[in-house]
Parts: C-alpha cells; structure tokens; sequence
C-alpha cells in the first residue's frame, strides 16, 4: 500500500505576508499558514479544504459528497479505505467539480471548479504573497485525473503510463512517503498534480487488483471507441467496482470487475 505520514501538518510559524488592501479577512490567516513552505501537495490539499469549508459552506460540501459517493461507491468511517476516498472526494470536489453560480454569486456559463475561484481571488493578491506559493497553486491547474499503470516503480519514485490519455508522467514520492508494496503492471486512479519540478499523486488513490487487469483494459479500449464516451464517467464506474471488490474478497476479482460493462 501507498504509505504516507499523514500526522505531519503545516508549521505554524509568524506571518510575514505583507498586508494589502485587497486581501479578504479570511484569506490571509488561511495563506498564512502556508509561508512556512508546504513541502508537498498534501499541504496545500490541507489548506484547500479548510479554505473550501469556509468559502462554500458545509451544506455545499455535503452536497457534493453525496453525489460523488453515489457515482463513485458508498464508503462509511470504518472502512479501512476511508480515508483515500475521502481524500479522492476532495481532489474531485476541489478540482473537478463546478459549483452552481447562484452558490457562490459568480456569473459563468457552466460553473467554476473551487481551485478556479481560488485563482482568481489569489491573483488579486500576487504581488503581497510569496512568489513560489502563488506559482504553485496555479501550477496545480495542469492536474491530471485518470487511471494510470505503473511501468516501473522504487520506494521513491515511479513511472506511470495513463490509461486513458496518452502519456508517460515520471512521480515522485513526497518526503516521508514510500511506494512500497506497489508494483510493476498496477493499475490505479487518482489525481496527478505537478509539484515545483515533479510531480506528486494525492493521498485519494483508488488501486484496482492486478488479476482484473485485462478486463479493465479491455472495457477502457471498448469505451473510448464510443461516441459518447467521458473519462469522468469510467473513473467513478472504475471506482464503485473497486469498492465492491473491497467488500467482497472472497471473490475472485474476474467475477466482481465484469460488473464494470454492465
């Protein structure tokens, strides 16, 4: 399993943030708390969410969990995959998921992704902030979600090849994070974010067992020949699979990943 010392959080040290005139009342504590260098995407997923919370509301957020464990699997707090799929849920929340104009008094024609509001209200403050901070957060834009196998892996770093969109991404692990116990030929699904000159996987990762392998291939092959096809909706058909082979171990996983064409 992917091993991460979740316990580490952004050090509290002293603002230094210069103060502007546009800078919001709750925005800059929230930036505050990154100057001491978040040193990984864990970091600033951390402070995305509290600034998610706070922009957003709980309802919205509630809102948008349901609907995402709907399409993606239903999970529950004693569930020892709890804690990735939460973490997926934000990734997909924070990145991937448009808000409703009338939730945040924004006018666009389709919506805006919480990280595009974000953007946008950061930009007003970029001479007063850090420069490697603001550079980060935009950078993250270039995300990639999709399901990925892994060509070659250490307990450092590993190369991917993406499923869907064609590509190699070379991934590094974040400091005191380790990729053992992945292996060669795996396939998986989470979000991809470059980091400074890297890139890092976020903790939400979704791994498929290897013995589905070719049925998962397979299906992706058959999907994207259609018309309509949308990676969005193989990932969160991928995903709820993935839940019931977590629930139900006993069978055999060739059984359980038929469901994927169903």
């Amino acid at each position: 399993m992917l091993e991460t010392a979740d316990e580490r959080r952004v050090n509290g040290a002293a603002p230094t943030l210069r103060p502007s005139q546009q800078a919001s009342d709750k925005l800059w504590p929230l930036l505050a708390r990154l100057e001491g260098e978040a040193v990984n995407i864990d970091d600033l997923m951390e402070w995305f969410i509290a600034w998610t919370h706070q922009t957003f509301g709980t309802a919205e957020v509630v809102n948008g969990s349901e609907r995402f464990y709907l399409d993606h699997g239903k999970v529950f707090h004693d569930d020892s995959f709890y804690n990735a799929r939460t973490a997926y849920f934000f990734d997909h929340f924070i990145f991937a998921r448009r808000v409703s104009s009338n939730t945040i008094q924004v006018r666009t024609a389709e919506g805006i992704t919480p990280h595009e509001l974000l953007l946008a209200e950061v930009a007003a403050l970029q001479e007063a902030m850090p420069q490697h901070l603001f550079e980060r957060m935009q950078r993250l834009s270039d995300f990639r979600h999709s399901l990925f196998q892994i060509l070659k892996v250490t307990d450092k770093s590993m190369m991917i090849q993406d499923l869907i969109s064609p590509g190699k991404i070379s991934v590094t692990a974040k400091p005191q994070e380790t990729f053992r116990g992945l292996e060669k030929r795996t396939i998986f699904q989470a979000f991809v974010f470059p980091f400074d000159d890297t890139h890092q996987l976020s903790s939400g990762i979704v791994i498929h067992p290897q013995k589905a392998n070719w049925l998962i291939k397979r299906w992706v092959k058959q999907q994207r020949r259609k018309g309509d096809f949308t990676a969005k909706a193989l990932l969160s058909r991928l995903a709820a699979v993935q839940i019931r082979h977590l629930r139900h171990r006993h069978v055999h996983p060739k059984l359980i990943y038929q469901a994927i064409k169903d």
